[in-house]
């Protein structure tokens, strides 16, 4: 019949078998994913067979993905008991059957790495079921099979106790189902970008971890401006590590307010100190953030113990995540240095100083808010101009926070100085407000530590009138640009007795004779140098705590107006319009108003020096837009309670007397009252604080006017008045040949 081995053609059926692979990577290359037809030749233990690849015979050994089974070495040796029920549980199931193998990655060994399906199902998770393997996820990162059913099934060996499971323990911390997932709001990503504070639907806090993955830590080699920025102020691991401010800034932006689901993993029970934690997995728009996080270079995975149970539910999609951005090169994995945060930290007294005019004059800008430290004090970043700085909320006074050192059995910290009452409230309406959130700013002024005062607005909302609606907080100046807004909040949170005015009653105002009743003098000393003389007897002053912007502004002026200037345009100037003028004495250029237009000649007067003079038009320029907006520096007041005396030949000698008496010269300057658009002030002298106006009532050089004073001055008049009366007995100047105050009788008119 000539079949089989006596066929004539036998020699066409002889198999050509490749016993070994020359280069196993190259050909798991060209074949990763292909399904294989297979015979199973011979099995080595549970997780590992031998196999033909049809049709060309390549014979290959395949571990098994996403399983691990006991060791197993042979019948003579001590190999484990359950190693070889495994392998046997494969051979009746699989030797010498037909089978499908996928290939899908490869071990350092360059050992084949696959899935072995037959047509009754996939043997890795009969072995799982059953408890003759371990899942493993390091090889499951390319499966091509489900893996979550290979979780499930040895969760279900794990619950029954079969095989390698037979003495296990579920870990401490395993989590209730009620309490397996929660969802909330994104308040704050929490130190640096490893966790996210979740506002709870109940109004409670958490804070969750995120499991398996780890933020980098290496910082960039520090640059010499950022050597100087340390010595100082502070420069924090954050923004020293541009890294690990690249993943804190994109979870801000992508959670930062919105509702997220968590599935916890696995809880971290409280030791050395340290309180207990919650790790989970975070999904936003049903997207996993921690794997987008992996993705992009931003973080990488945690390598756990294979028997570890406290990992992500998602650990095999981190590492996936992980080879994608390895393979990309992106992040932790780009060949290059990220290049360095250069911020400049000017929360100290003295650096601040130097940017505060800068910082007045830019308006209102945008700001993220890094940290809140109480109601009213918080750290923001000025991200245009790389700045990082302290900020406190002006127009109003919040309850002080306690301060915080050292650490209690159970993690939380030991009070040194306990909170004002509302004060914990206060900080957490702020928090809950701007925390990590891109705000508004207007700064007016700092204060003697370096910290920045000003507003803050957050959408639209001026952040301190807000705490003084909610009532955490009281209005603290009248004369601020909101103070009336401020007063008004207060009012209404007093008369609803909104938490700090719970308690509130209103005081009685009893004043049983007004006359009897005299207000309060308030005195606030600042130093100041008298720079002028009006022919009124008015001043105008320079405050010395303003002389550092005043000179910057000076170098400020002659650049931008130096550099401005364009020979060939021919500006038109104005009656009261606001220029620069080329002073006759040094020919700089300072800021003026234009008072006269007198032909080619202009008559201004500097705003920041307090002085006139003529100049001529070609000496004027236009002022740039940036230097308009800052005021003068140069304030005039009017003397309380004093006047000149009406005949002109003393008023000229009386203003000599003056100004030689007061310009050039530093004094205490005290504002007393406001009138017709004008502060009244007294003068004192700077060591002594003896008053300087009663002297120069006393030696005759000016009068006391009775018509002007305010009754909270009664004293100072009663002074001034001693001083006069003094003058007059001793015909001192104007009192020479007697009292003058008769020509000042309305009934003889007024000398002009």
């Amino acid at each position: 019949a000539k079949i089989g081995i006596w066929s004539d053609d036998a020699k066409d059926h002889v198999r050509s078998i490749k016993w070994f692979l020359e280069d196993s990577n190259k050909f798991l290359t060209e074949n990763r994913g292909k399904v294989f037809d297979a015979v199973i030749e011979h099995v080595r233990d549970g997780a590992t067979v031998r196999a033909f690849l049809l049709p060309d015979f390549y014979y290959v050994t395949v571990n098994i993905s996403g399983i691990r089974c006991p060791p197993f070495q042979n019948d003579d040796g001590d190999g484990d008991q359950l190693g070889r029920e495994a392998t046997f549980f494969v051979e009746t199931r699989l030797l010498q059957q037909n089978v499908k193998i996928i290939l899908e990655s490869s071990m350092n060994n360059q050992a084949l790495i696959g899935s072995v399906l037959h047509e009754k199902g996939n043997i890795s998770e009969l072995l799982l079921r059953n408890g003759y393997a371990k899942f493993i996820d390091l090889s499951t990162r390319y499966s091509s099979v489900n893996v979550d059913a290979l979780k499930s099934a040895e969760a279900h060996a794990k619950a029954n106790k079969l095989g390698v499971w037979k003495n296990y323990v579920p870990a401490a911390s395993a989590i209730p189902d009620k309490d397996k997932s929660i969802s909330g709001i994104v308040m704050e990503i929490c130190n640096g970008a490893d966790s996210i504070l979740i506002k709870l639907d109940d109004g409670s806090m958490k804070k969750v971890f995120f499991s398996s993955i780890r933020l980098p830590k290496v910082l960039v080699p520090k640059q010499e401006d950022e050597i100087e920025n340390a010595k100082n102020g502070r420069i924090l691991m954050l923004y020293n590590n541009p890294r690990l401010w690249d993943a804190r800034e994109y979870l801000r932006k992508k959670l930062g307010r919105k509702r997220v689901q968590v599935v916890v993993d696995y809880i971290q029970e409280s030791r050395n100190n340290m309180q207990q934690k919650l790790f989970g997995t975070v999904m936003l728009n049903n997207e996993y953030v921690t794997e987008q996080l992996v993705a992009k270079g931003l973080a990488t995975v945690v390598r756990h113990k294979q028997d570890d149970e406290m990992k992500s539910s998602r650990y095999t999609d981190l590492l996936a995540a992980e080879k994608k951005a390895e393979k990309n090169q992106v992040g932790i994995f780009s060949k290059r240095l990220p290049e360095p945060n250069k911020i400049v930290d000017i929360s100290n007294a003295q650096i601040a100083k130097k940017h505060l005019s800068s910082m007045i004059r830019a308006g209102k800008i945008q700001v993220l808010v890094d940290f809140v430290a109480s109601g009213s004090r918080l750290r923001v970043f000025w991200p245009k101009e790389r700045k990082l700085f302290n900020f406190l909320l002006a127009g109003i006074k919040c309850p002080r926070t306690g301060i915080r050192n050292g650490n209690l059995a159970n993690g939380s910290q030991q009070p040194v100085i306990s909170s004002e009452p509302f004060a914990e409230e206060a900080l957490q309406y702020v928090r809950e407000k701007c925390i990590q959130r891109e705000v508004t700013i207007k700064i007016e002024n700092i204060d003697k530590v370096g910290n920045f005062i000003g507003w803050m607005w957050v959408d639209n909302i001026n952040l301190s009138i807000g705490l003084v609606e909610a009532g955490y907080a009281e209005n603290f100046s009248d004369h601020s640009e909101f103070g009336k807004e401020i007063q008004s909040a207060e009012e209404n949170a007093k008369k609803q007795k909104l938490h700090r005015w719970a308690n509130y009653v209103e005081p009685v105002k009893e004043v049983k004779n007004f006359n009897d009743f005299v207000p309060v003098r308030k005195i606030k000393y600042e130093e100041a140098v008298v720079i002028g003389i009006t022919a009124e007897a008015h001043i105008y002053v320079q405050l010395l705590k303003e002389r550092v912007d005043l000179e910057e502004l000076s170098v400020e002026v002659q650049e931008l107006v130096g550099n401005s200037i364009d020979s060939s345009s021919n500006p038109t100037f104005k009656r009261g319009q606001l220029c620069a003028a080329k002073f006759s004495h040094d020919d700089k250029w300072y800021r003026a108003r234009i008072e006269k237009i007198l032909g080619s000649k202009a008559q201004v007067f500097y705003i920041d020096y307090g002085n006139r003079e003529e100049v001529e038009l070609n000496r004027l320029a236009v002022l740039p837009e940036s230097l308009t907006d800052i005021k003068p520096f140069a304030h005039e007041y009017v003397l309380a309670c004093v006047k000149l005396p009406s005949s002109p030949d003393y008023q000229n000698e009386c203003l000599t007397i003056l100004a030689d008496r007061l310009i050039s010269n530093k004094f205490l300057i005290n504002i007393e009252y406001k009138e017709q658009n004008l502060f009244s002030c007294t003068l004192a002298d700077i060591k002594t604080k003896e008053d300087e106006i009663e002297k120069l009532i006393e030696e005759g050089v000016l009068l006391v006017n009775t018509n002007t004073w305010k009754r909270e001055m009664s004293e100072i008049v009663e002074k001034y008045e001693k001083a006069e009366e003094s003058a007059r007995k001793n015909r001192r100047l104007i009192w020479e040949y007697g009292d003058i105050r008769d020509d000042d009788v309305k009934e003889f008119g007024r000398i002009r």
